[in-house]
């Protein structure tokens, strides 16, 4: 949240802590009442949002699946080296060509090539397994491999999920922050209009007059200066 609007947030919360603090002033006055209620429903959209916007950090994520990548790619190389190695023993040329592929080839390109590839390789040594025994390949490696290409599938998503969150509440702040304006605005002329004990007023003004407005200029209305005699 940027400082001005967390600025803005404080004085809304103090506000509000005021009110409650002094609910017999105004809780007998029907216009009051509903946008006092209005004005904590805002206050607690703004905490939800502050709470997401820290909460879903996708930098986590993004480290997590740069960590999946390198295992996923680790295990599909070391799988396509044991399948070339049987296609090269046996001058099986299409096989060869399916499955031999460095670790930089392996890599190389967008996300859904590199998972694609490692699928082939994990589908072709499926299909040779029975010949692959010589060549230490594993069902339960083959297994393995292929729920490491999954896991890594699904990690773009949540990151993509967090990141459109966190997106989410930082663009609803200042619409949020807009809106509580409207209502303390409200609030201000509701107190000066129908509340008659000056220290309420006063002390109201002085919460308000806190960051309550672009320029912090003070909420209370002064009257005009007296014409010099």
């Amino acid at each position: 949240m940027k400082q001005l609007h967390l600025n803005f947030w404080n004085m809304e919360k103090d506000t509000i802590a005021f009110l409650d603090k002094n609910e017999a002033e105004w809780n007998k006055i029907p216009v009051i009442v509903k946008n006092v209620a209005k004005l904590k429903a805002n206050e607690a959209l703004i905490a939800q949002a502050d709470k997401t916007q820290k909460e879903k950090d996708p930098s986590g994520h993004t480290s997590q699946k740069d960590v999946q990548f390198e295992k996923m790619t680790q295990l599909g190389y070391k799988l396509s080296c044991k399948v070339t190695s049987y296609a090269l023993e046996e001058e099986n040329q299409v096989l060869l060509n399916t499955v031999d592929f460095s670790m930089s080839q392996l890599e190389q390109g967008s996300e859904n090539e590199v998972v694609t590839r490692c699928q082939i390789i994990a589908d072709k040594a499926s299909e040779n397994l029975l010949y692959l025994d010589d060549y230490n390949v594993t069902e339960d490696e083959i297994k393995t491999f292929r729920e490491n290409i999954e896991k890594f599938k699904r990690m773009p998503v949540e990151r993509d999920m967090i990141t459109n969150e966190r997106k989410g509440a930082v663009k609803s702040i200042p619409e949020l922050i807009a809106e509580a304006r409207l209502l303390l605005e409200k609030l201000d002329n509701n107190v000066d209009g129908m509340i008659d004990d000056p220290a309420f007023v006063n002390a109201y003004h002085q919460i308000r007059g806190i960051n309550s407005r672009r320029g912090g200029r003070n909420t209370k209305k002064t009257e005009p200066a007296a014409a010099e005699k």
